[in-house]
């Protein structure tokens, strides 16, 4: 992803990088949800 903004114009970088931000949430939620299931089965 990093090559492709290299060479890319100012709105495929914002592409890029929202999609990055996107990518990113959704991992965190996952591991809030990870977190929340053992904290519940303990």
């Amino acid at each position: 992803m990093i090559a492709e903004a290299d060479g890319g114009t100012q709105e495929e970088i914002n592409v890029a990088w929202q999609q990055l931000k996107d990518a990113s949430d959704v991992l965190k939620q996952q591991a809030i949800d990870s977190m929340n299931t053992i904290a519940k089965e303990v």
